[in-house]
């Protein structure tokens, strides 16, 4: 897996938990990247992924634009 869509992911999963003050909603601390199952990981990369195919999509339609 690419690392720099590792590293969105972290840093996303980073900011969710720091948000919610490392408790999840169910009162449960949030674990740590490196504790979290392989598949919630993968989760947070996905979901990164698609928030930067989206944010280039809108920078690609304002260079149109110009």
């Amino acid at each position: 897996m690419n690392e720099y869509f590792i590293g969105l992911g972290r840093i996303a999963f980073d900011t969710y938990s720091l948000q919610r003050k490392h408790i999840a909603y169910d009162g449960v601390p949030i674990p740590k990247w490196e504790a979290l199952d392989p598949g919630i990981r993968d989760a947070w990369i996905e979901a990164a992924k698609a928030v930067y195919a989206q944010a280039l999509k809108i920078e690609m339609v304002k260079d149109l634009y110009k």
